[in-house]
């Protein structure tokens, strides 16, 4: 089993890897700079970078997680390389391995946001922020809308959270789920105060109407 101590020295020799890949990125030599990301993800994760690559989300998020509980500070680091290297991919003109890599990046912060405290939440909606901006273009699979969802309303943007619940619902075919979802949604924030309310982007009258439509 990894000791508490081994882990913390990957981390931050992970951390000091971050800071080479940003100067080669700088330098312009990108093919050094993905060596390093690879070396920075085999030392978190304890396995090949290819395999790494081909495992899903929730594989990895389970090689991150001990005795059922997921190393956070790990998953900020391997969110951020994803995030060095969808940026790099670009500057390659490696678009569609960039959309990979930035969506992958998404999932994780999304991870992290959603298992810390909400005062740290600033730094890391500006990193979600421009990750959504690169990928506006993109359909967002189920999984990424539905845990925007839940940020946002934790968030208490709760307009920005509905509209992510109707593009769920607009990508899949449980329509009664999300109905179920929706309503639970709205019961919840007419128990808010109306200055919460408003402030998330979204007034009584308007969610009482749409209640209504379901």
């Amino acid at each position: 089993m990894l000791t508490e101590d081994y882990i913390m020295r990957m981390i931050n020799l992970a951390l000091a890897v971050l800071v080479k890949i940003m100067g080669f990125k700088q330098a312009g030599r990108y093919q050094e700079a993905i060596q390093q990301i690879d070396q920075a993800l085999e030392m978190l994760f304890g396995m090949r970078a290819d395999l790494i690559r081909r495992l899903d989300d929730n594989r990895l998020l389970d090689a991150l997680t001990v005795q059922e509980t997921l190393d956070i500070d790990r998953l900020l680091v391997v969110a951020e390389l994803f995030y060095e290297e969808g940026d790099i991919l670009v500057r390659q003109d490696r678009n569609e391995e960039s959309t990979l890599s930035r969506l992958r990046s998404l999932n994780f912060y999304l991870e992290v946001a959603l298992s810390v405290e909400p005062d740290s939440f600033s730094e890391l909606d500006n990193k979600i922020t421009e990750l959504l901006i690169h990928l506006r273009e993109h359909d967002l699979p189920p999984e990424t809308l539905y845990s925007l969802f839940v940020y946002y309303a934790h968030l208490g943007k709760y307009s920005a959270a509905e509209e992510r619940l109707y593009q769920l619902a607009e990508s899949t075919s449980s329509d009664a789920d999300i109905n179920l979802e929706l309503k639970e949604f709205y019961q919840n924030l007419l128990s808010k105060t109306d200055e919460e309310i408003i402030r998330g982007g979204l007034t009584r009258d308007i969610i009482i109407s749409r209640m209504k439509a379901l």
